[in-house]
């Protein structure tokens, strides 16, 4: 068979599979558009699946403002260092904090759960046992999902999250949505109130011992005046005994006096005090006389170190960081000057979109309807051809 006759055949096949097709066309239009019509009528009846986005930002410069007050009390935070050399203080409140504590609530689940179980219908009524109730809230708290997004070039951290589900329910999502933010909120303002508790309770805890270490040193230092005293007063006695027994009233000219009368107590009482009695017993007894008719609060002017603790003792008493956290707080949202935020959450740019492409559905499945009955109208075409062939 030469090449032009195979391609008049193939030419008749192709000819002849299109009159086949054609004959049968009311086999397949029909039931092709029965199909059709079905699909359209169950995907206008079916309930659409809604993508719902929020996104949630952190808050802007203008609105960190109001937690200046509280973030520049230097005594109640942690110094950054940065070569040795203090730069700066760890702020107690920033949106990156917020933020994060945002993700913690989310992750947690406590309050989307509970959000869920006040407005869902199926849970106000709930059949079933309590363990199987925590299940369901916990497979229908699985169906939101945090994700960040735009993420800041400078850093591993999202400076956004979108709180995204799929759902047949768009009201009650927004809903449960706008519920979860105010819990969430709540959760997070008591957790940082806590922790500004427990700054401004590391603060009077440190105060405190401040102020007890410097008590403890004062009274040493003047445990340590009276004892070197005391010692003092032995010693002068005892020389000045030994300068009456030698008869020695005043310092004699033929001895030499390699120390003098001093009321230094801080001196080592131990150095020179071999030789006093060359004084004479008049100095060494003037010297005791005058040492015992000191009043006993006077000591204060012979510790060296009293100056300096009792100037560090005032400063510690005086310091006012309890006083300007809690101005700075009552100043603040979270003490209730304004409304407090971690976040910003666009409930009114809220994302909602379709998740099924209905026309689409119906369009594919009349298109698969028609190859079917294309194909059943050919496979009835060749089995009558092969029992006429048997024939």
């Amino acid at each position: 068979m030469s090449a032009a006759n195979q391609n008049n055949n193939d030419e008749i096949d192709l000819l002849e599979l299109f009159a086949i097709i054609w004959r049968g066309k009311w086999r397949i239009a029909i039931p092709s558009l029965l199909i059709a019509l079905l699909t359209f009528a169950y995907v206008s009846l079916a309930p659409t699946n809604y993508s719902v986005t929020l996104q949630v930002t952190p808050l802007g410069a203008q609105e960190m403002q109001d937690y200046a007050p509280l973030n520049n009390i230097q005594a109640t935070t942690k110094p950054i260092y940065e070569g040795g050399n203090i730069v700066g203080y760890e702020e107690i409140i920033t949106s990156g904090k917020l933020m994060r504590a945002i993700k913690a609530n989310f992750i947690l689940g406590a309050d989307l759960k509970q959000a869920i179980e006040e407005l869902a219908p199926e849970f106000k009524e709930f059949v079933g046992s309590e363990n199987e109730k925590n299940l369901a809230l916990s497979k229908a708290a699985s169906e939101f999902s945090l994700e960040p997004v735009l993420n800041d070039a400078d850093s591993d951290e999202p400076i956004a999250y979108e709180i995204a589900t799929n759902t047949k329910r768009i009201d009650l999502t927004r809903k449960i949505l706008r519920r979860y933010s105010e819990l969430a909120t709540l959760n997070i303002r008591n957790q940082t109130l806590n922790t500004i508790a427990g700054l401004k309770k590391s603060v009077s805890v440190r105060l405190d011992y401040e102020l007890q270490s410097l008590e403890n040193e004062i009274g040493n230092a003047r445990q340590t005046y009276f004892e070197k005293v005391q010692r003092r007063i032995l010693t002068l006695r005892e020389q000045a005994k030994i300068a009456r027994a030698l008869n020695l009233a005043e310092p004699s000219q033929s001895l030499t006096v390699n120390t003098a009368v001093s009321t230094n107590t801080d001196s080592d009482p131990q150095n020179g005090t071999e030789n006093l009695y060359r004084n004479g017993y008049k100095a060494l007894e003037a010297e005791i006389k005058l040492l015992e008719s000191r009043d006993t609060n006077d000591w204060r002017f012979f510790a060296p170190s009293y100056g300096r603790l009792s100037e560090k003792n005032r400063e510690v008493k005086g310091d006012s960081s309890r006083q300007q956290l809690d101005a700075a707080l009552a100043a603040s949202p979270l003490g209730g000057n304004g409304v407090f935020t971690p976040a910003n959450f666009d409930f009114e740019n809220i994302l909602v979109e379709p998740k099924t492409n209905k026309p689409l559905i119906i369009v594919l499945v009349t298109l698969l309807a028609g190859l079917l009955a294309t194909l059943v109208v050919l496979g009835q075409h060749y089995i009558r051809n092969q029992n006429l062939s048997e024939i």
